[in-house]
């Protein structure tokens, strides 16, 4: 079973639910005609309990922490369809990064994410990817 949890890493804003409005779904996973596995992702804009400026706040990056293994494993991410190269970063900490999104607080709900995922490759599956555990974002 795949869950997304939301304590990774440590950035500037408490992303707990009651802290900040933005979430990920769970992915939807599929077969790309180009042969990649798909797994896609909404974001979701829900209310947030406390106010702050982690309440409202724009979206430029989603960052998964990922195995140094799987380097080379993401032929691709996409933003609302648009193609994008991978960013797997190794230092301070290994992730999978999805930059350049640049939605305000208003254009955020709903956004979609994929990451495409080479069937040839050591990592095949987001849990791999992951490291075989929670992936967290």
């Amino acid at each position: 079973v795949f869950f997304l949890v939301w304590k990774w890493p440590e950035c500037e804003c408490n992303k707990a639910p009651t802290q900040a409005s933005l979430s990920l779904s769970l992915p939807v996973v599929s077969l790309a005609t180009d042969g990649m596995l798909l797994y896609c992702f909404d974001v979701q804009q829900g209310p947030c309990m406390d106010a702050g400026i982690c309440c409202d706040m724009d979206l430029y990056k989603v960052e998964f922490e990922a195995d140094e293994q799987c380097r080379g494993s993401v032929a691709y991410v996409t933003v609302s369809g648009k193609v994008q190269a991978p960013v797997f970063q190794t230092s301070p900490y290994v992730a999978l990064k999805i930059n350049r999104i640049y939605a305000s607080a208003d254009e955020v709900d709903g956004l979609h994410l994929c990451v495409a995922l080479r069937p040839a490759s050591p990592c095949t599956t987001m849990e791999q990817l992951c490291g075989d555990r929670l992936c967290t974002y």
